[in-house]
This record gives C-alpha cells, sequence and structure tokens, in this order.
C-alpha cells in the first residue's frame, strides 16, 4: 500500500465574526422525483444552472464568497478574512448577506414564472468565530472547509425557515434595524422577531424573521 496520504488538512486559520448563509431551494427533492417520472430531466438541469450562476455572481458583488454547492442549495461566506474590506464589520456584512439572499430569491420567482413552475428559496444566516481548514489531496489544493458552531446553526436555521423567508440573528441595535429595513422595504418583506428552537441549543435563539409582507398581515389577521 502507498504511503501517500490521500487526504490531510495542511492548514487552519481562524475566522472572526465570519457571516454563514445556507441558502436552499424548497421542495427540489419532489421536483426531481416528478421530473424523473416525466422524463424532463433538462428542466431541472436548467434550473439548478440558472441557481448556481446567479447564487454566485450575487453572492460576489455582495462582498461574499461561495465556500459550496449543496446539490439544491449553497453555502455562502462573508467577512473581511474574505475580500480584505475591513471597513466593514460583522453587522456590514450580516446586510450584505440579507441582500444577496433577497436578489436570488426575485431571480427565481422570474425565472419560476418563465418556466411555469413556482422556484422558492429558504435562508438561514448565523455569524460568529468559525475555524478554516484548508485541505490537500494527493498533493493538490482542495477545499476549503469551515468548522464551528456558527456553521451548524445557520445550516439549522435554514431548515427550520420557510419558502421565501429568512432567519438571522437578532440584533436590538437601533441603526441596524433601520438599515435592515431599507434593505428588506423594497422586496415586500417585514421582519418579526421570533424565537427559535435548534437542535443542539440549550436554549431558544433569538432570530429576526423575514417574511413576505402578505403573508405578515395574512398570519396576522388568522390571529385576530
Amino acid at each position: 500500500m502507498s504511503d501517500e496520504k490521500l487526504f490531510e488538512i495542511v492548514d487552519f486559520v481562524r475566522g472572526d465574526n465570519v457571516v454563514i448563509a445556507f441558502i436552499d431551494l424548497c421542495g427540489f427533492t419532489k421536483m426531481v422525483d416528478k421530473a424523473v417520472n416525466a422524463d424532463s430531466e433538462n428542466r431541472i438541469i436548467t434550473i439548478l444552472n440558472n441557481f448556481y450562476k446567479f447564487s454566485s455572481q450575487s453572492v460576489y458583488s455582495h462582498e461574499g464568497v461561495i465556500d459550496k454547492f449543496l446539490g439544491d442549495g449553497i453555502m455562502a461566506l462573508f467577512g473581511s478574512i474574505f475580500n480584505r474590506n475591513y471597513e466593514m464589520d460583522s453587522r456590514d456584512f450580516l446586510l450584505k448577506a440579507v441582500e444577496a439572499s433577497l436578489t436570488i430569491s426575485t431571480f427565481m420567482d422570474i425565472l419560476g414564472g418563465d418556466i411555469g413552475i413556482p422556484l422558492k428559496i429558504s435562508t438561514g444566516i448565523w455569524m460568529g468565530d468559525v475555524f478554516m481548514g484548508f485541505s490537500s489531496s494527493q498533493g493538490q489544493n482542495g477545499e476549503v472547509s469551515v468548522i464551528g458552531d456558527p456553521v451548524n446553526v445557520a445550516s439549522r436555521l435554514q431548515k427550520s425557515s420557510e419558502e421565501n423567508q429568512l432567519l438571522i440573528p437578532f440584533i436590538p441595535d437601533v441603526d441596524f434595524k433601520k438599515k435592515l429595513d431599507l434593505i428588506i422595504k423594497p422586496y415586500g418583506m417585514v421582519k418579526i422577531y421570533d424565537k427559535i428552537e435548534v437542535k443542539g441549543k440549550g436554549r431558544p435563539l433569538n432570530v429576526f424573521k423575514i417574511l413576505p409582507e402578505e403573508l405578515y398581515w395574512d398570519r396576522k389577521d388568522e390571529k385576530t
């Protein structure tokens, strides 16, 4: 057996106040099953290619990077460590992540209308300190693996998020809330305070739930 290492972590770098976003196409597995049964796999390829392409463009244009493509979703990272923009703080990058998600959601709505299939996304965003492991495989540079509790939280928030909704950290700062409102309002979205149970956490997380204004009023009417 060869002594050559097939895979190894070659370096670790700490990333402070990194913003992690998981963005997922809702109901895509069922969509794939229907497409296979109807022999319309090309439509699925078209949807994924458009999703990947526009998501990449949106993330990079909002000061972020794509960490991974996850089948029917993406994992994106935002922070000074990636773009060397030290004039921005973690809250600025959080706002960038929110806006990137909203532009992707808008694009998928339009694409869905064009091809006659509702296309919705759900998003979970969290931030905190992580470690980034740089891997090597058979002597070649591999991927960057981001490790840490904020990654797990962002992923689980995405799974708790409904279609066309975002779950992000609750930040009570008045200036941040004003900036967030300025970003989400043109997209017809509102924010509400919520508490979300997340696996591995001893207590519910305080979050902002960002959702369509129509849905907000519909649910409010149901309670009255």
